[in-house]
């Protein structure tokens, strides 16, 4: 938390004055909430606002009063079936989410959304589970198994976390002389570039909360090293995260990207060991399972407005935190007791209650086996210190795909960048290959096709 509320007063400046992000869902927010004046929003005292809002909500309703008389009320059907067009190209059904991309259900608060976005990102959005479904499905037809559980080096997994880096690499050199700044200052160096207070202590507070979570792995038993690439990545993903939250609205994202399962793909597991891999893969399970929930994109936001209604950013920063702690003191003895009195599948989900909790042992499992069969089990468990790196062997097919995808999201960028017209955005690669895009990617494409129209004609 401590880290997150640190990186998220360092990229504000940059992204909201500098770099003018659309922050779409926090626009959205804005949008209805009172003018300065007391007055009631702009947005929500038009007729035409009224009639459209009273519509859709008229059509949940249907939808709604159909679960309890499915006899007597015929609901409003807001599902495609677009599966006979998969028989034009029938290797597409050898892809990766291809019958969820195919059935795809109308989401009116996404359509919404895609009127806040620049064309080319609704349209990148929209598009982008569909060509993903094209690739693998290409991939598949030549005999190449592209996925796997997660956790585990799969070319899918890899896919993802290129784009991710990539995105970060991106995100990076944009700000570059403001981040160099503002750690600088926090590192209590001079520097030219004008820094803010809150992003000085921002800085200061990033650089204590990594040094914290890298010595709280290591006294987990992980070495320093692995322990600082981890954090690095523990890291990266959930500012990625806030940085599309902010740039395209994206707030529905489960990327397959773990520090655990790339550090497997670029060392090998024999580097690293199967009880070092173990405890990443569990820490990774906290963290990284549902990214859309981290911290840093919720505080990013929340900075966006509270700087625009004149609020000081250093003081909602701490009353988060204060905020966020005392949550904490009080969630976790009360989920606790909850889950260990009703029992943990009643408290939560079966997904969370029957999946989760096994998929780093089950991992550990099969590392074991491979390694045993590859003899060099006792190897891997008795090398120590610098001797583990002399036990790298990279996947490399998980390291090509990393290196394509990254090498695509910067290509992407580039053009992006230097021709007004290119219809791509970057983004589209960190959602193509995770399941929330197959379920919303129509409905992006539909507030595109309706906003490009209403732009054109309207």
């Amino acid at each position: 938390v401590l880290t997150s509320l640190g990186l998220a007063l360092v990229v504000h400046r940059q992204w909201m004055s500098h770099e003018h992000l659309a922050f779409p869902t926090m626009e959205f927010a804005r949008s209805i909430l009172p003018e300065e004046n007391g007055s009631g929003s702009t947005v929500i005292r038009p007729k035409s606002f009224w009639i459209a809002m009273l519509a859709i909500a008229m059509i949940h309703t249907v939808n709604y009063l159909h679960l309890w008389w499915p006899e007597r009320v015929i609901p409003v059907n807001l599902q495609m079936n677009f599966t006979p067009l998969s028989e034009i190209v029938p290797m597409v059904r050898q892809g990766w989410g291809w019958h969820e991309a195919f059935n795809p259900r109308i989401f009116f608060t996404i359509v919404g959304f895609a009127f806040f976005l620049s064309k080319e990102v609704s349209f990148s959005l929209g598009v982008a589970p569909y060509v993903f479904v094209f690739i693998s499905g290409w991939i598949a037809s030549l005999g190449v198994a592209t996925g796997g559980s997660r956790l585990e080096p799969h070319i899918e997994a890899f896919l993802n976390s290129g784009a991710f880096f990539g995105l970060f690499a991106m995100l990076m050199y944009s700000g570059r002389h403001y981040f160099r700044a503002a750690f600088g200052r926090g590192l209590g160096l001079p520097t030219r570039e004008p820094v803010e207070p809150h992003a000085v202590w921002g800085a200061r507070a990033a650089l204590v909360g990594c040094g914290l979570i890298v010595v709280q792995i290591v006294g987990l038993g992980i070495e320093w090293p692995m322990a600082l690439l981890y954090t690095f990545w523990l890291v990266l993903v959930p500012l990625v995260v806030a940085r599309l939250l902010a740039e395209s609205g994206v707030f529905f994202l489960n990327p397959r990207t773990y520090g655990c399962a790339l550090l497997w793909g670029w060392l090998g597991a024999a580097a690293i060991g199967r009880a070092s891999l173990l405890i990443l893969s569990l820490i990774s399970v906290m963290f990284l399972m549902h990214v859309s929930l981290a911290f840093l994109p919720f505080a990013v936001s929340a900075l966006r407005v509270a700087d625009e209604t004149g609020v000081k950013l250093g003081r909602i920063a701490l009353g988060g935190l204060v905020a966020v702690a005392i949550a904490l003191a009080v969630v976790i003895p009360v989920n606790l007791r909850l889950q260990y009195r009703y029992g943990a599948i009643r408290a939560g989900d079966g997904w969370t209650s029957s999946f989760i909790p096994k998929v780093a042992f089950d991992n550990a499992l099969t590392i074991s086996r491979q390694l045993e069969a590859q003899g060099r089990l006792e190897a891997s468990d008795a090398a120590r210190g610098w001797n583990r790196w002399k036990l790298i062997r990279p996947r490399m097919p998980s390291v090509v795909a990393f290196s394509i995808m990254c090498g695509l999201v910067l290509l992407f960028g580039f053009l992006r960048h230097h021709f007004p017209r290119w219809p791509f955005h970057p983004a589209m690669f960190a959602v193509m290959a995770v399941w929330p895009s197959t379920q919303v990617g129509f409905s992006f494409l539909l507030g595109w096709a309706i906003k490009t129209f209403a732009m054109k004609y309207g």
